[in-house]
């Protein structure tokens, strides 16, 4: 992917939540995001397809929530009920362009995280970024509504995940931290 097609995905992404910053640098999507890279609980569309799913039935007979709006396979390795505990609400997960996943409560917060493949922690380090760790991984806020998260222990390294999370209002990094946690536990290098 060009830089020019990954700062129009992140024009995208930043767009659905109000946030204005655009993602420089160059990446695709990761293989195994591409390939689920998880448990998958929806006959979801592949990335590539641009109609979502038909929703599948859960064990109850009525499709969840995730399904109904097709989702994305970074979306279908998340944990709905974990999410729901930390966002204290229900939620609905919907694809957010082929890279991400847009979680939004039912009391209206909402975020979206994407995982990338090319892109590297050591790009979005500035003077101003303040450090972190998200599961033992190194990670960064680079503004005040985004964090990213290396997904092998060198910051150098090929693999990034992001969270953009200016619909969620106060106490937002906890919650995106907690989000964060469950991907680089699936999407780790």
């Amino acid at each position: 992917m060009t830089r020019r097609m990954l700062a129009g995905v992140a024009l995208v992404l930043a767009g659905a939540t109000a946030c204005a910053e655009v993602v420089p640098g160059s990446g695709t999507l990761a293989p195994e995001a591409r390939a689920g890279g998880g448990t998958v609980r929806s006959s979801s569309p592949s990335p590539t397809e641009s109609s979502p799913a038909s929703p599948s039935s859960s064990a109850s007979g009525s499709p969840s929530k995730s399904e109904s709006g097709g989702t994305s396979p970074v979306c279908e390795s998340l944990d709905e009920a974990a999410l729901e505990s930390t966002f204290g609400t229900g939620v609905t997960l919907a694809r957010s362009q082929s890279s991400g996943c847009r979680i939004e409560a039912d009391d209206g917060r909402s975020m979206i995280v994407a995982v990338f493949d090319y892109l590297t922690l050591s790009e979005y380090k500035k003077p101003n970024s303040k450090e972190l760790t998200v599961g033992g991984y190194p990670a960064l806020r680079a503004t005040s509504t985004t964090i990213y998260v290396g997904r092998s222990m060198d910051s150098d390294a090929e693999g990034l995940l992001a969270a953009y999370f200016s619909g969620l209002r106060d106490g937002g990094e906890r919650v995106a931290l907690k989000v964060l946690e469950q991907l680089i536990a699936k999407y780790h290098k």
